[in-house]
């Protein structure tokens, strides 16, 4: 039987034009100027979000409306929508005083503490990933943030990144070896694929598999291949998650008054949480189904095994001081 490419449209992935939604209130309908009847004197909050469109784009939505309503409209949030990089670059020139973009978007700015999140076949479940990145384990895992003078105000669990194939689960390094994969811009998601075998390519280029973000992405067809039909993962085999930092300028938090402050991080604690509480994996993973895909359960010698095969990446954590004890906390 002829091998087919298994297309997908994925969650997370490709670089979207640049477009605006103004104070949460929807794209193309800007904020009244301060001082105009019925607006007051609202402080408008600029947000650099990555990826707009995606649920990278809904969470900074849901963040700007629960801003505008905490603060009885007092606050607004500004959302612009831009690659990841020209979001963290935006808060960083002060062009933002706030930003929802991928934890592992630090890494390349020297940001080791947020790397914990992304030891392969670590968090191997939504309500995992929710823990992992709450309480005392997030301050620390958000402390390294500092050396960029920049604040975090929440991490939240966007899913899980799996790999899928086609007529079978990738559920062994063998399965992985000398394979084309498509995968969202992740360095720490590229390494652990190459450590596995494979080759890891961005999400626009031909391949012969893809790492998609949860079971429930848009169908695609065309006349060779079919998305979910046919397509196989195992449920049990989540590579990494995939997490968004929702982060402010310390300089500029700082200038807040208290209550504004305050206001502000409740608004993104409010917003993790019902990002949260709305995930449904078995929900996601039915549907998935329903629609022609089919989830299995690997053995655990196969989980060993790509565990094995991946080790050198985990060590790699574990000899950084700043990671070291993290990894072992979540």
């Amino acid at each position: 039987m002829t091998r087919r490419r298994l297309a997908a449209v994925c969650v997370g992935g490709g670089v979207l034009a640049t477009t605006v939604v103004w104070a949460g209130l929807g794209p193309g309908r800007p904020d009244p100027p301060r001082g105009k009847s019925g607006s007051g004197e609202a402080l408008v909050l600029r947000l650099a979000a990555a990826d707009g469109g995606t649920a990278a784009g809904e969470l900074a939505a849901r963040f700007a409306r629960r801003v505008r309503e905490l603060s009885r409209g007092s606050l607004r949030v500004a959302v612009s929508f831009q690659p990841r990089a020209a979001a963290v670059g935006a808060l960083r020139a002060h062009e933002a005083e706030l930003a929802i973009v991928p934890a592992d978007s630090f890494r390349v700015l020297g940001v080791t503490s947020l790397e914990a999140l992304q030891a392969p076949f670590l968090i191997s479940s939504s309500t995992h990933a929710a823990r992992a990145t709450a309480g005392l384990i997030a301050e620390r895992l958000q402390a390294g943030l500092g050396e960029l003078s920049l604040s975090g105000l929440a991490l939240v669990p966007d899913g899980l990144y799996r790999a899928f194939g086609y007529l079978k689960a990738l559920e062994t390094p063998g399965d992985y070896a000398d394979v084309t994969i498509r995968a969202p811009p992740s360095v720490a998601l590229f390494d652990l694929l190459r450590a596995l075998g494979a080759r890891a390519v961005p999400l626009g280029v031909e391949g012969e598999t893809v790492v998609y973000v949860g079971f429930d992405g848009p169908a695609t067809r065309t006349a060779e291949d079919a998305f979910p039909e046919n397509a196989y993962t195992a449920g049990n085999l989540a590579l990494l998650p995939k997490i968004e930092a929702i982060v402010g300028s310390t300089d500029a938090l700082g200038r807040l008054s208290a209550g504004q402050r305050a206001i502000v991080e409740r608004a993104a604690e409010q917003v993790r949480r019902r990002t949260i509480a709305a995930a449904n994996e078995r929900a996601a993973a039915s549907a998935f189904c329903a629609a022609g895909g089919t989830v299995v359960t690997a053995p655990g010698q196969s989980l060993r095994a790509l565990r094995a095969r991946t080790a050198s990446l985990l060590a790699a954590l574990r000899r950084d001081p700043t990671t070291r004890v993290l990894v072992s906390g979540i």
